[in-house]
């Protein structure tokens, strides 16, 4: 009896889906109905173009720090207290995406593929007080008599870093150089999960170029010694280093569209990417010296001549968030869907600062001399990349 039940029940609750089917052929489709095409056509065709106008920002970019100096025994001994790092100074810089699309008569699913171009440059500079040619070197035993008026650099990026008191820096100016190059295809299907709220996912493969340039230029003030006679003399660098990052990979996302009144809404992107590519590395050191008389001090000067180079590869990830406000609008006769957009970026690229640094091995002999030994790298410290700004864009269908 209990199955006869069921069967009846069965048996009912199939008559009744068939019944719906019949008067609403569409029905399955209505659970979650596509919200493409925006046009009367099944297969049409969405062009767009974004002009941007973002910032480029890296972590653990500082080249240098302003310190004070005091002396002690002879020595010069260089205090991090009330000193100022160096940053660069990041601005905003144009680029553009371009992105075409293809609305697949197949479950309202769509097919698109974008590319975005930004470049992007941020310089920076610092200087010694008082400057070299007003440094003054006390020959008595206290050594070089200063304080905090008197300030001196010490190089995060120098091919040279002494850990001799006498070697100073006095000068550097930096500057730094983005180029970079998005590419991505994705699949997707936008649909209604409530008559003023649509949802898309969407994935694909996405690929990056993200070449960095910096360029440095260090002076260095040190002491040598003729006698009873103390002489300044002076050395600078120039270093080239190149981090160029090459890669791809899976893209996974998520497009919202909030519609407030008719074409007007609010738009929400969220994506998560994963890269796996190769870094290639590049540091080219090239040094010059204005030596006043003959001195030793500097050794190690021609040796590191030759660029240093490290190529490895690695999987990063990427976060990309986008949010603004958007209207759109069907016309001729439902033949064209025009939308404009205006929103805000932000597009974050994992460790991507790999740049070299120096560090120089110091010994000491008996009789407290320094002697260098060996260049060293020393250990990366992994910044992210960060691209953000404004976003204006205009698409068209048909």
């Amino acid at each position: 009896m209990p199955y006869r039940k069921l069967f009846f029940f069965y048996l009912l609750a199939l008559f009744f889906v068939r019944w719906i089917e019949a008067s609403d052929p569409l029905m399955l489709d209505q659970i979650n109905p596509p919200n493409r095409p925006h046009i009367q056509k099944n297969n049409s065709i969405f062009l767009r173009g974004d002009y941007l106008y973002w910032i480029a920002q890296q972590d653990d970019m500082h080249f240098g720090a302003l310190v004070c100096l005091q002396p002690n025994n002879n020595r010069i001994i260089r205090f991090n207290l009330n000193g100022s790092v160096n940053q660069f100074d990041y601005t905003y810089d144009p680029g553009f995406r371009l992105l075409a699309g293809y609305n697949i008569p197949y479950d309202g699913w769509d097919l698109s593929a974008y590319w975005t171009h930004f470049r992007s440059s941020a310089a920076g500079c610092s200087a010694a007080n008082p400057p070299f040619e007003s440094f003054q070197i006390n020959q008595n035993p206290n050594g070089v008599q200063s304080s905090c008026d008197s300030s001196r650099l010490v190089f995060s990026f120098a091919p040279l870093s002494f850990n001799d008191q006498t070697l100073l820096g006095t000068q550097v100016n930096a500057h730094w150089d983005l180029k970079f190059d998005d590419i991505a295809v994705s699949l997707g299907r936008e649909y209604f999960v409530s008559p003023k709220l649509t949802l898309s996912p969407y994935i694909g493969p996405r690929g990056v170029i993200i070449d960095q340039e910096l360029l440095l230029n260090h002076i260095w003030t040190f002491k040598t010694v003729n006698g009873d006679v103390a002489i300044l003399d002076r050395a600078s660098a120039s270093t080239r280093f190149n981090n160029d990052f090459y890669g791809i990979g899976p893209q996974f996302g998520l497009h919202s569209n909030w519609y407030l009144y008719k074409g007007l809404h609010i738009y929400a992107d969220l994506a998560l990417s994963l890269f796996y590519g190769e870094f290639e590395l590049l540091a080219n050191p090239c040094y010059e010296r204005e030596i006043s008389q003959d001195c030793t001090f500097f050794t190690t000067l021609d040796r590191a001549h030759s660029p240093l180079k490290d190529c490895f590869h690695t999987t990063k990830a990427a976060t990309d968030i986008q949010l603004g406000l958007a209207w759109e609008q069907t016309m001729a006769n439902d033949q064209l869907n025009f939308k404009v957009l205006v929103g805000w970026d932000h597009h974050l690229f994992f460790e991507q600062n790999q740049l070299i640094r120096f560090e120089d091995e110091v010994v000491r002999t008996s009789n407290g001399a320094a002697l260098v030994t060996q260049l060293k790298v020393k250990e990366r410290r992994h910044g992210d990349l960060s691209l953000q700004g404004l976003t204006v864009g205009a698409q068209i269908e048909f």
